[in-house]
């Protein structure tokens, strides 16, 4: 039996910087393609999203178990993202 996955295609605007990152990784041999590079980045973010997510689950557990204020975890957890978020994409 042949399975056959088809793949999706999506556009994405880049920087020229970015670009320019890209094809030096490229050129180094690093990545085949700016489609590998960028599946293979979009792979690795999913992971540590995933990872992220685990942790999260873990903080909240463990302020249940301290009887933390539900709000306080919250707020405690956005502001995480946010600096997570900040140190990835330099934005907002």
């Amino acid at each position: 039996m042949v399975i056959t996955v088809a793949n999706e295609t999506i556009t994405v605007r880049l920087s020229p910087k970015d670009i320019e990152t890209i094809n030096r990784s490229i050129d180094e041999g690093l990545f085949t393609s700016r489609s590998d590079l960028v599946r293979y980045s979009v792979r690795h973010t999913l992971m540590q999203m995933n990872e992220s997510e685990r942790r999260f689950e873990l903080i909240k557990d463990f302020a249940k178990g301290k009887k933390i204020p539900r709000g306080a975890v919250n707020r405690s957890l956005k502001g995480a993202r946010r600096k997570v978020h900040r140190e990835v994409y330099g934005d907002d």
